[in-house]
């Protein structure tokens, strides 16, 4: 019990205090670059609570409410915490400015001086933690203040609670950084930082000729610089909501107006909803992704240059093998043919695709893009068959069914490969014969796999999409822990792998969700953890003989 004392007294003094390192700031900017804020230590008590029973250890939160409450004396648990961290020109180090809510200093200071030395002055308190990091504390009004130097003081001029806003309410955790308030030499210094690494890893992209990692080096620069430069504020943050039943981290980037990031965010506004986010509902998942969107000019040519290195990596392979100048020249026409498509799909600008894989019972995929020249892909792939068919070790395991019908008004390819003799080990999780489907349309693709029923799942993957403009996503990845462990259980027949897909199931709560959407000159993303996961850990504990489910302490 001492040493988890302890623990909890190191993480207060913590949220509380300045890192060992930060200097005087001097009285040229009153404004803080980075606001960092703690929800009142009520609300961090509810959720602790609420994450500790989602994990199945439920019993521990009273413990750590008790373990807690010891140190909270003379503090005022509806208030939020936080600090402010300014730069100076020309420091490479921000200084800090902690505050703390308080309802009766004494008590606090009672609290503090079991763990440090508390020295009690006319203006300030000082506090001489084991480290021997002096701490300066002052109250003023309802809040005590924690600094390294008296100078810092001077910078207290306003409500703390009005200067961190509104992120206690949305976050147990959030940091609000004002990039414009980072001094231009520190925010230089970093780029320099980046452009000397990239010097220093030059060459290590195999195959890659050099003068192309360089041009694209150049543009990711540009890039890096926009971000850097011409970012007018990013939040961060992390929750845990019960009513969603998930914990979240957020992150938010918003530019300057007139900013690269403002244009790009202009430039998605009132595009047109994904063609392939139907594959998003398709059921028994383990995963799914999306993407939608629009690629900028810089883009458009990062992407042309990598299909360009990808053409001279291939044909510089497709020479070093013992193709036939026959089998030579009709490879690289095949090559040239796909490379076209995606160069032409890429300059057009317009990025849409979508993917699941599924696994009820048997490993499945479906995935669908957008392409510039679906007839030129398709006749590429027809080719690329006939030049299988021509070599045994292909036919003895594989049937190509070319023109093989319609989905709709898409026409459809057939591949039948038998896995079972092929690769036992694929089957086993793919099924012993496995086919798969090609549905070509204007400028449209679609390609299944399946052994259970591939014509089902295409035609699930061909539904259109009822999607609204206001559901759009630049980008969302879903994947889904209880078919996951329930597949895993079956190959390798883990019982605790079993017990957790159950677990799992039982709840419906297991999934982890990343996106991104497009904001008014900048751009958000979640990464979503339903709190069914947690109870993955109760799982472990318990089938190693821990303390999950009714552990008594």
């Amino acid at each position: 019990m001492k040493t988890f004392s302890k623990a909890i007294m190191a993480g207060m003094m913590i949220a509380i205090s300045v890192m060992p390192g930060l200097r005087a700031m001097a009285q040229s900017d009153p404004k803080p670059a980075i606001v960092i804020s703690m929800a009142p230590i009520e609300e961090q008590m509810k959720d602790i609570g609420y994450i500790t029973d989602a994990s199945g250890f439920g019993q521990m939160s009273f413990l750590i409410k008790m373990q807690i409450e010891q140190f909270l004396k003379g503090i005022d648990t509806e208030k939020p915490s936080g600090m402010f961290l300014y730069f100076e020109e020309n420091e490479e180090e921000p200084n800090g400015l902690a505050f703390l809510p308080i309802t009766n200093i004494d008590d606090f200071l009672n609290t503090v001086s079991q763990y440090a030395k508390v020295d009690e002055g006319n203006d300030f308190t000082t506090i001489i933690p084991t480290n021997g990091q002096e701490l300066l504390m002052k109250q003023i009004g309802d809040y005590a203040y924690f600094a390294e130097r008296e100078e810092m003081f001077e910078n207290i001029n306003s409500d703390p609670a009005e200067m961190v806003g509104d992120l206690p309410e949305q976050y147990n955790m959030g940091a609000r950084i004002f990039a414009q308030r980072i001094p231009e030499a520190m925010r230089e210094m970093w780029l320099d930082t980046i452009e000397d690494g990239y010097n220093d890893s030059m060459g290590d992209l195999g195959g890659i000729p050099s003068e192309i990692q360089e041009k694209n080096f150049e543009m990711q620069m540009e890039t890096f610089r926009s971000l850097i430069n011409e970012t007018e504020e990013v939040v961060i943050g992390f929750a845990a909501d019960k009513e969603l039943e998930s914990m979240y981290f957020d992150m938010k980037l918003v530019g300057l107006d007139g900013s690269k990031m403002a244009e790009d965010s202009a430039a998605q506004q009132g595009i047109k909803p994904s063609n392939f986010s139907g594959l998003l509902s398709i059921k028994d998942a383990l995963f799914t992704a999306n993407l939608c969107g629009e690629l900028g000019e810089s883009e458009k040519e990062i992407y042309s240059n990598m299909i360009e290195s990808s053409r001279d990596e291939i044909f510089k392979e497709l020479n070093d093998s013992d193709f036939s100048d026959k089998e030579l020249d009709q490879m690289e026409s095949i090559v040239e043919d796909l490379l076209k498509v995606a160069a032409d799909t890429v300059k057009d600008g317009r990025m849409d695709g979508g993917m699941v894989v599924t696994g009820a019972e048997k490993v499945e995929f479906a995935f669908g893009m957008q392409v510039t020249d679906a007839v030129r892909l398709e006749e590429a792939v027809q080719d690329l068959v006939k030049f299988a068919e021509a070599e045994p070790e292909f036919t003895e395991f594989v049937e190509f069914n070319l023109n093989s019908g319609k989905v709709g008004e898409m026409r459809l390819h057939e591949i039948v490969i038998q896995l079972a003799d092929a690769n036992p080990d694929m089957a086993e999780v793919m099924g012993d014969e496995f086919t798969v489907l090609l549905a070509v349309g204007q400028n449209e693709v679609f390609v299944v796999g399946s052994s259970e029923g591939p014509m089902e799942l295409m035609k699930l993957a061909t539904e259109p999409s009822d999607a609204q403009p206001d559901d759009l996503y630049a980008m969302q990845y879903n994947m889904y822990l209880a078919p996951m462990l329930e597949l895993s259980s079956k190959v390798d027949g883990n019982e605790i792998t079993q017990e957790m897909a159950e677990k799992l199931a039982e709840s419906g709560k297991d999934r982890i969700r990343l996106d991104f959407e497009w904001i008014k000159n900048g751009i958000q993303g979640r990464l979503d953890i339903q709190d069914g996961v947690l109870e993955l850990f109760s799982v472990a504990m318990q089938n190693l003989g821990g303390m999950g489910g009714g552990a008594e302490f």
